[in-house]
């Protein structure tokens, strides 16, 4: 079943939940659509579950749609009246479908579905899903949303199981943490290559689009292409340069990427950026500041480049430039080797089926 709207709410037994609370789309989306559709290619009964229907179009269900993923919102698969808040959908739709596990990204959805599958051991339902969260953000955030993070993070004992896509970020969780990649699928090897100088993501402090300017008054005569949104947009575009291009929100990067040479990646803080892997994936190599799990995704001056700095980074940006095209394609070769082996669904799906099944089985 692959639709926003149940008639009827049948009993979908023994599914994996993926959940999440989804307004725009960016990393964890991505991951969330990666994983849903490793874990069916490998013949599992998989259901995304929205923790809230927005007045807004969300971007995640045109793109769930399209790749046939089965998803819901959480209030569709409950019993409960639709005045009753979140906590209680996710309660009422547990003790009617019984999921056989729930796999939680972000701080409301892993706070929610914890609290909820807490609720049905007390009510000692005789088989409670496991429960388990993956965290991204490598930054801390700030405001309201820091006080949700620390409580997602030290309420990490309540998971059964809990991830991380980088060491940086498992160590900032108070309880055991595995280590697991990110990861994407793998496209078709692009026949030719763009020669664009790109930044893909959202235009915020911690992903840090002020560098990405910086290193454009370096190359004045390279055109350097911005494709995100985000708080920082306003105060950016006056101090671009001619050679750089806003292209903002980007619905499918599909029909992006053919048109990116190099993808830049200037973060102050990251786990580890899923848009390097889809990047790298297509045979583009990366760029990036020593962040989060960057290093154990680029090699550097082998597959990529890693820098401390902007000046660091505007020598490799240098060397890119002035490589012969030889050195460029075995480059790109290596970069797509490294995702095949090491960052792919066929390399990591079966790491999280191990995971899955070593907590059932207990």
């Amino acid at each position: 079943m692959n639709t926003t709207k149940l008639k009827s709410k049948p009993t979908l037994n023994n599914e994996y939940w993926i959940t999440l609370d989804s307004q725009v789309f960016g990393g964890i989306e991505t991951h969330v659509l990666e994983l849903a559709a490793g874990l069916i290619q490998f013949k599992q009964n998989v259901r995304v579950v929205l923790l809230t229907e927005y007045a807004n179009s969300q971007p995640i269900i045109s793109k769930l749609t399209s790749a046939n993923i089965p998803f819901n919102f959480v209030s569709e698969l409950s019993s409960g009246k639709p005045h009753i808040n979140i906590l209680k959908h996710f309660y009422s739709a547990i003790q009617q479908h019984q999921p056989k596990l729930i796999h939680a990204h972000g701080y409301k959805a892993s706070i929610i579905s914890r609290l909820a599958c807490l609720q049905c051991k007390w009510h000692s339902q005789s088989h409670p899903p496991a429960q388990m969260t993956t965290y991204h953000a490598g930054e801390t955030p700030k405001g309201k949303v820091r006080f949700y993070d620390m409580l997602d993070r030290f309420s990490a004992f309540m998971s059964n199981r809990n991830f991380a896509v980088s060491h940086d970020i498992a160590h900032k969780i108070p309880d055991k943490t595995v280590v697991l990649n990110n990861f994407v699928s793998l496209p078709p090897y692009p026949k030719h290559f763009g020669k664009n100088i790109a930044y893909v993501g959202r235009l915020s402090h911690e992903k840090a689009p002020d560098r990405y300017l910086a290193l454009a008054q370096y190359f004045p005569n390279d055109h350097f292409h911005l494709y995100g949104s985000g708080p920082m947009a306003a105060e950016l575009k006056p101090l671009a340069t001619e050679n750089v291009l806003f292209h903002g929100h980007i619905d499918d990067m599909n029909a992006v990427w053919d048109n990116i040479g190099v993808l830049l990646i200037t973060s102050r803080f990251e786990g580890l950026p899923m848009a390097a892997l889809e990047a790298m994936s297509r045979g583009i190599p990366v760029i990036s500041t020593n962040v989060g799990a960057i290093s154990s995704l680029i090699e550097h001056d082998k597959n990529g480049w890693i820098g401390s700095n902007v000046e660091a980074l505007r020598q490799s940006l240098n060397s890119w430039l002035t490589l012969s095209e030889v050195h460029k394609a075995e480059i790109r070769k290596k970069a797509r080797q490294t995702i095949e082996h090491h960052f792919s669904i066929q390399a990591v799906i079966p790491q999280y089926l191990e995971q899955y099944e070593e907590v059932l089985n207990r």
